[in-house]
């Protein structure tokens, strides 16, 4: 996989995660794409599109708390999205 060449490279290393994680989501295995997720949020934990995967996830995995604590994080970094306020909403329930 192309992914996979990418694993090692310092610089690609959160790209990496974020591609795994993004995969991972997609076909519903949500506990693997947090995983990958929170590897990448340890490389560099401001970036909303990770966040809102992450904070996705933890909604779709019923871990409520976590996903309100991204997404929250999120919408710090960048009020102006609308999609996450839905889902941030959806967490507090």
């Amino acid at each position: 996989q192309v992914t996979e060449k990418i694993k090692d490279d310092e610089k690609l290393r959160f790209d990496y995660w974020l591609i795994k994680g993004r995969a991972y989501m997609g076909l519903g295995q949500y506990e693997k794409a947090i995983s990958s997720y929170l590897a990448g949020n340890a490389i560099y934990d401001s970036d909303t599109n990770l966040l809102n995967g992450l904070g996705f996830c933890f909604l779709k995995s019923e871990k409520k708390e976590e996903a309100r604590r991204a997404l929250e994080a999120s919408l710090r970094l960048n009020p102006d999205q609308p999609e996450t306020r839905k889902l941030l909403e959806e967490a507090k329930k």
